[in-house]
């Protein structure tokens, strides 16, 4: 026997789908992709040159500051190298 019917897709059998639109609906709106990878890229470009900046200016005081005095110890010790605790 043929016959004809009719289909109506309701969500009442696959209530996940029935919940997608919904699920979707309460996401944040995406941002702009490319915007957010270059803000990331200028973040960290700048970390990077302040920890730079700070790593000259330690080695500059360094070499400026406390390797006269320690290269004058060592020569004064005859080349040899002393270690005390401070007790």
């Amino acid at each position: 026997m043929v016959g004809w019917g009719v289909e109506l897709p309701l969500p009442l059998f696959n209530r996940i789908r029935a919940r997608w639109p919904r699920l979707w609906a309460s996401l944040p709106p995406p941002k702009s992709n490319l915007q957010s990878v270059e803000n990331d890229l200028i973040t960290a470009l700048n970390q990077a040159l302040n920890n730079y900046q700070l790593a000259a200016s330690n080695a500059a005081l360094y070499k400026s500051e406390i390797m006269p005095g320690a290269e004058q110890q060592y020569k004064n010790s005859g080349g040899l190298l002393q270690i005390r605790p401070n007790l």
